[in-house]
């Protein structure tokens, strides 16, 4: 199984094992857009995989699956610019996919692939009982009247340094 990370910089050079099929699958594992030119093809290249090509195509959301993220790094600029009259629409529908992309991948019942990292206090359970719509962002409060538990897990996954 091949293991891309930071999909922004290594513009698909990784795919050197060839492209992703049932033999050969992928996990993409976040940071899809923010930059280059190219975000949202990027992106969509991307779902689309996942879409056509079931079990050879993972994709686990980064810290840049973030619409917070997206305003500081430039993604929501590259979508306006593309679609002057519905970038609105477009981002809703982007952020809306953010929420529900996994925050990892387990291989084999083994290996735990995360964008950032663990802790040592990582708890699997409560990862798996998220209601991962309310995190349209981590650098916002969720999406409730009350505090949704596990941010901190959250937050950890998509951010701790890798080692």
């Amino acid at each position: 199984m091949g293991i891309i990370t930071d999909v922004l910089s290594n513009k698909y050079k990784k795919l050197k094992n060839g492209l992703p099929s049932a033999e050969n699958p992928y996990i993409f594992n976040g940071d899809f857009v923010d930059r280059g030119k190219r975000g949202l093809e990027v992106f969509l290249i991307l779902l689309l995989c996942f879409i056509a090509i079931p079990g050879a195509v993972y994709l686990n959301r980064g810290n840049h699956e973030d619409i917070i993220m997206n305003q500081r790094y430039g993604f929501i600029r590259e979508v306006q610019s593309k679609y002057k009259k519905n970038h609105e629409k477009l981002l809703k529908l982007i952020e809306g996919v953010y929420r529900y992309l996994p925050l990892g991948t387990i291989i084999n019942n083994k290996v735990l692939v995360v964008h950032g990292g663990i802790s040592d206090s990582t708890d699997l359970e409560m990862i798996r009982s998220l209601d991962r719509g309310k995190y349209a962002s981590l650098l916002r409060p969720p999406l409730s009247d009350s505090s949704a538990p596990g941010s901190e897990v959250i937050n950890k996954v998509e951010w701790k340094q890798k080692l």
